[in-house]
């Protein structure tokens, strides 16, 4: 078995290579759906999108020189090496236009590039046609990309790399995430399928009765999760500092038949640190969305969406003694299709340019998305209390897509930006079969 680190890289860019060759099937069925996070792209010769886009389109393509090969690095559709959908920067919503690209098909997932034309050696190379900012998979399996100019690009496709290997016995569509401790690196996979809890609300019966830690050395790992019968239902961990002692910790979402779901947070060492309440009903399920400091106070609170498919609920949560207690919540969003996996269509992120975190999520009916802060929560207001929507901007359609959020487009193949706390531009597609992009905000925007 390879470090657990090194074994993580390979899982980054194998992810992609399965993202950007297999789609998933309908807009709104359960699917084989792309996988999500960093690689590599590759653009050939191309042909013209544009007979295939919708009536009145004016999409163009760019075609690359014949025989030519160029990569371009790919971010994840905004999450981190520890699985929080937490993005730094600052975007616009609200105050930027957006842009709409008409597409030849309906996008199933949106990566940033983050990175201009690279050569063979990875370095920036000047290739001498726009590079990519946005690489679409389309539901049927192929692959556009966006170029800087908002022209379509044709003929992209990701590099094959081998699979993982190294945990005991992972799920199927397990997503490994890692973190930084002391010593190294720790990578971290939900595992030991089992098929006791017969939901499927990300496709499938098999959810892990496990979660496996290796690390930091190559020959350290622990096993731990509930006991029987409940379930692990997710595909990935969170792996963040909940507790602000500088040290990571496990957020999973666990099940059983009795008390549906609730969150478990766990160490590293496998000790269960603290867990919410179950809803209360079996077949009702959370979306673990982010850890982040976004409490008005700035105090870090963990992120979930309740019930996503009925009539969702974002939900904020503090750690008190060994519980996860919920202090704020708003209702009428939603970040998961039943039958997905597909779990990024919420991110934590200053979208509107005040300086404070933000959740984003699509409404529930995906046609708009909400830019919800927290507040201070008011006497007798109900549940519906310590959340406000600060701004909400209609989809042109419903939103089919993954999040993505990213930094501006590369220039002269750089980033366009190499400050953490930049502006950022995001990007979802529709079943309308259009990319809508929120250009990074310039200086003064708001």
């Amino acid at each position: 078995m390879g470090h657990p680190h090194r074994a993580l890289a390979v899982t980054a860019v194998a992810a992609v290579a399965l993202g950007l060759a297999l789609a998933g099937c309908g807009a709104d069925g359960p699917a084989s759906e792309p996988a999500s996070s960093a690689g590599t792209a590759s653009v050939g010769a191309v042909a013209d999108p544009a007979d295939g886009a919708p009536a009145g389109s004016e999409a163009t393509s760019t075609s690359a020189a014949p025989g030519a090969e160029r990569s371009v690095a790919v971010g994840s559709p905004s999450v981190g090496p520890g699985g929080n959908r937490v993005i730094t920067g600052r975007a616009g919503l609200g105050a930027v236009e957006p842009v709409d690209i008409a597409l030849p098909g309906i996008p199933a997932l949106v990566l940033p590039a983050t990175s201009g034309w690279l050569g063979p050696d990875g370095e920036p190379v000047d290739a001498g046609w726009p590079a990519p900012a946005w690489i679409v998979t389309l539901d049927d399996g192929s692959t556009v990309a966006i170029d800087e100019t908002g022209a379509l690009v044709d003929g992209v496709s990701a590099r094959s790399a081998p699979t993982v290997d190294g945990f005991g016995d992972p799920l199927p569509d397990a997503v490994v995430v890692e973190a930084m401790v002391d010593g190294g690196a720790v990578a971290v996979a939900l595992t030991e399928p089992t098929d006791r809890y017969a939901h499927g609300a990300l496709g499938d019966r098999i959810e892990a009765a496990a979660v496996e830690v290796i690390g930091p050395a190559p020959d350290q790992r622990r096993t731990f999760g509930p006991q029987p019968p409940a379930v692990i239902e997710g595909i990935s961990a969170i792996v963040a500092d909940a507790t602000g002692d500088g040290v990571p910790e496990v957020l999973v979402t666990e099940a059983d038949a009795d008390q549906g779901a609730s969150l478990a947070l766990w160490s590293l060492d496998g000790e269960l640190v603290a867990r919410s309440a179950g809803i209360g009903l079996a077949n009702r399920w959370r979306n673990q969305l982010a850890i982040a400091p976004v409490g008005p106070d700035g105090a870090v609170e963990i992120i979930d969406v309740r019930t996503p498919h009925i009539g969702g609920i974002v939900q904020y949560f503090r750690l008190e003694g060994d519980e996860l207690v919920r202090v704020a919540s708003r209702s009428g969003f939603t970040t998961h299709r039943l039958g997905s996996r597909n779990l990024d269509l919420g991110v934590v992120f200053d979208a509107d340019g005040d300086g404070a975190l933000d959740v984003v999520a699509p409404t529930d009916r995906r046609e708009a998305l909400g830019v919800l802060t927290r507040s201070v929560p008011q006497a007798g207001a109900g549940d519906d209390d310590g959340v406000v929507v600060t701004v909400e901007v209609p989809l042109p359609g419903r939103m089919t897509t993954n999040l993505a959020v990213g930094p501006p487009p590369p220039v002269d193949g750089r980033p366009g930006t190499d400050n953490p706390d930049g502006p950022l531009a995001v990007a979802v597609g529709t079943d309308e079969r259009v990319l809508r992009i929120w250009p990074a905000p310039a200086p003064g925007d708001r």
